[in-house]
């Protein structure tokens, strides 16, 4: 499951990748218990994933001229390459960066690479109602759980907070 998560935090770049590339393989240490190996394995793969989430996350706020939360108002399933992929209509609610779009905003998945699926960001995974963070010009999104930044979560808890006043 976590690895799967660590693909899902590569799959949000909207360049496609060549190829994989996973974590080198931990081994156990001297008279450590499977139990503990185990704990500190999940441990390292969390790290990776944090940080393959976090990089990607700085470099789409820092090349964005708008970023937005958005909602999924509708989202279809669409052929890529030889995959089942996603298209997702994303109704903006609250600038981050930049001015928020006038229309709803489409994104989708472009290319099925040896990751996985790739280009609209893990935006494209979410189902309808679900909340989303876009970074345009990118047409890049990630899932409001995905982000770990603390200008987005920032954002996220604002917006929470204002829309139940």
């Amino acid at each position: 499951m976590l690895r799967a998560s660590i693909f899902a935090g590569l799959a949000v770049c909207s360049v496609p990748a060549t190829a994989c590339i996973l974590p080198a393989p931990i081994a156990p240490l001297p008279h450590e218990s499977q139990q503990a190996f185990h704990e500190r394995q999940k441990a390292s793969l969390a790290a990776i994933d944090y940080d393959s989430r976090r990089s990607a996350q700085i470099g789409f706020l820092d090349q964005s001229t708008a970023v937005f939360i958005g909602t999924i108002a509708t989202s279809r399933d669409i052929s890529v390459d030889v995959a089942k992929g996603h298209e997702v209509a994303i109704r903006p609610l609250s600038p981050i960066k930049g001015s928020l779009p006038d229309q709803s905003v489409r994104l989708r998945d472009t290319v099925f690479t040896g990751c996985g699926l790739s280009g609209g960001g893990s935006a494209t995974s979410a189902q309808p109602g679900d909340y989303v963070i876009v970074f345009e010009p990118q047409n890049v999104g990630i899932e409001a759980k995905d982000a770990v930044l603390p200008d987005l979560l920032t954002a996220l808890a604002i917006y929470a907070r204002d829309s139940t006043q």
